[in-house]
C-alpha cells in the first residue's frame, strides 16, 4: 500500500517488519506531524489496547537492580544479605 501526503510517499508492504507501525510511540509525533494519523486516531488506538494489568508482576527495585534504594550498599540479587 502506498500512503501519500504533501510531504512524502511511503511504501508499506503488508506485514513488513521494516516499516514500523504509525502508532509506535517512537515515531508517533512524526506520524502526527506528517498527517499520517490524527489525534483522534491515537485516542481510538489507545482506548482499544488490551489491559494487561492482570499479567503484571510487581518486582521490588532491589530485586531487579541488586541495589537497596534506602541503603547505598549493594545487596545480592536473591535479596538476602
Amino acid at each position: 500500500m502506498t500512503k501519500k501526503n504533501d510531504k512524502a510517499i511511503y511504501y508499506n508492504p503488508p506485514n513488513s517488519p521494516v516499516v514500523p507501525d504509525q502508532f509506535d510511540v517512537r515515531i508517533r509525533l512524526r506520524s502526527l506531524t506528517r498527517g499520517l494519523i490524527s489525534q483522534e486516531d491515537v485516542k481510538k488506538y489507545r482506548e482499544n489496547l488490551p489491559d494487561d494489568a492482570a499479567n503484571a508482576d510487581f518486582r521490588p527495585f532491589a530485586e531487579i537492580t541488586g541495589h537497596d534504594a534506602g541503603n547505598d550498599s549493594m545487596i545480592p540479587a536473591n535479596g538476602k544479605h
